[in-house]
């Protein structure tokens, strides 16, 4: 996505039609690929939420902890 908004920006640069429409569109492309660089889920492998199985008895015993 970032190199598609870089080369994209360019080419128009290139054919004399850089205009803000593909400004605002390259711009738009490289941030959302940053973002995406960045995103976190927060309950995977990896994250800060411990994975529980998910079954009755774990649940059970999980709420009577909880009393």
């Amino acid at each position: 996505m970032i190199i598609a908004g870089i080369v994209g920006c360019y080419f128009a640069w290139k054919n004399n039609q850089l205009n803000e429409g593909t400004v605002t569109g390259s711009v738009t492309s490289v941030l959302a690929g940053i973002g995406l660089i960045f995103a976190k889920d927060n309950n995977v492998t990896g994250g800060t939420v411990i994975n529980v199985p998910n079954n009755a008895e774990a649940v059970k015993t999980s709420a009577k902890k909880d009393q």
